[in-house]
């Protein structure tokens, strides 16, 4: 608006007296047109500046929410590949695992639910694709132990603890020194 108004006065003219010498050439008008423009100036740098910090912060944000929900499901992966490493060294010797195996599944598809519902949006590509194999993984495994026991064998517990695992290390990444949850690969 500033900058507007300057134009305009400026078109109009004016703004030098011939007749006068150094500072004292300039018009009313000329310094009108100087003050508009400076304040024309000034706001615009104000605002980008603005613009700048919101947009930092909007950033900073996002990033804590990544590296919160990177955290959670580093944390969950972890869980997962302990839980079904353990199902699977004792589900034949102790029937009773396989309730509370049903029971720690129920909570890790609930729990890996609400981190993809709530930072999915926050992932990169791999990372939503990992969250996703890990849910379907989570939710065959207990569809084959709700249906029969026989559906799942310790082989594929086996498996699908290493893929927990190798989930976790990409969770891991770039949380490495931020959680006691991240294995980078060293087998458990």
């Amino acid at each position: 608006m500033f900058a507007f108004l300057a134009t305009l006065i400026g078109i109009r003219g004016n703004t030098w007296n011939e007749q006068q010498h150094g500072l004292r050439k300039i018009s009313i008008t000329g310094w009108m047109v100087f003050f508009l423009a400076c304040s024309a100036a000034v706001f615009s740098a104000v605002k980008e500046y603005r613009e700048n910090v919101k947009k930092s912060e909007e950033e900073r944000a996002q990033l804590f929410k990544r590296l919160d929900g990177l955290d959670s499901l580093a944390t969950q992966s972890w869980y997962l590949q302990s839980m079904f490493k353990s199902i699977a060294m004792d589900i034949e010797d102790r029937p009773e695992l396989y309730e509370l195996s049903l029971n720690q599944l129920n909570f890790m598809r609930d729990e890996l639910s609400r981190t993809q519902n709530s930072y999915s949006s926050s992932l990169n590509r791999d990372e939503r694709i990992a969250l996703e194999h890990l849910m379907f993984l989570v939710t065959g495994t207990l569809h084959g132990l709700t249906m029969e026991r026989s559906i799942v064998e310790v082989a594929d517990l086996e498996k699908l603890a290493h893929y927990a695992q190798k989930a976790n290390i990409l969770f891991c990444e770039p949380i490495k020194d931020k959680t006691p949850f991240c294995y980078l690969g060293k087998n458990q």
